[in-house]
């Protein structure tokens, strides 16, 4: 039996408005980098301290606990107005068929 296979889904919303995708990604560890990168986006003008400050605290409220069977303690995180969520979804497939590569 193969073992199923996952992607991370990253999101985010401004002020609890409209939610806007961040990227989907292999792993939680590519999500998180994602997360940073999103974060990081957002505090450009701000001092290196205040960059690293934000960076790491949505990381860590995004994946606070994170143990493999309970999969993320929490699917959101905040930065000021924004929250960033995330999904866990099973890749869909129908299999190989004749014919096809």
């Amino acid at each position: 039996m193969s073992k199923k296979k996952e992607v991370w889904s990253l999101h985010s919303s401004y002020k609890d408005g409209d939610s806007e995708g961040c990227g989907v990604f292999d792993s939680p560890r590519a999500m998180a980098v994602g997360l940073a990168r999103c974060v990081h986006d957002d505090h450009q003008e701000d001092s290196v301290d205040d960059l690293v400050g934000a960076v790491a605290l949505a990381v860590f409220d995004m994946f606070y606990g994170m143990e493999p069977e309970d999969r993320y303690v929490s699917d959101e995180c905040r930065d000021g107005y924004t929250v960033y969520g995330c999904e866990v979804d099973e890749v869909q497939s129908i299999g190989k068929e004749k014919g096809e590569d």
